[in-house]
């Protein structure tokens, strides 16, 4: 059999079958162990939603929709669950407020209608 390069380590080696990709048993324990580890990776795939939350609220106001109802949101597909609760200011008396980091969103408490606020804008709060 033709000589191959294993996945892990690059070490040259002459596999037994031709569905061999690493060398030995460590390399292949060595490589599951890591594919297993990323899956597990909580930390990762928060941020990973965290960071698609910011993206998808960002084109909504690039596309100049600053107010959005739920089936908005919901095309959006923006997470409302991974947004803190805070106390909105008092012109908002009433309503929730929903901190996405660069953006809030402010909501009555039926969480039907969303009002888009850029922190740093005429809009901040």
């Amino acid at each position: 059999m033709e000589k191959r390069e294993c996945r892990w380590d690059q070490v040259v080696f002459t596999p037994d079958h031709k569905n061999q990709i690493y060398c030995c048993d460590a390399c292949y324990d060595a490589a599951k162990a890591k594919r297993q580890k990323q899956k597990r990776d909580p930390v990762k795939n928060l941020i990973l939603i965290l960071m698609s939350n910011h993206e998808r609220i960002d084109n909504a106001y690039k596309d100049g929709k600053l107010e959005l109802d739920l089936k908005a949101v919901e095309a959006y597909d923006i997470d409302l669950s991974l947004s803190r609760r805070l106390q909105p200011p008092s012109e908002f008396a009433g309503k929730r407020m929903l901190d996405f980091g660069m953006y809030f969103l402010i909501t009555d408490n039926n969480f039907q209608t969303f009002k888009i606020f850029k922190h740093g804008t005429e809009h901040t709060i």
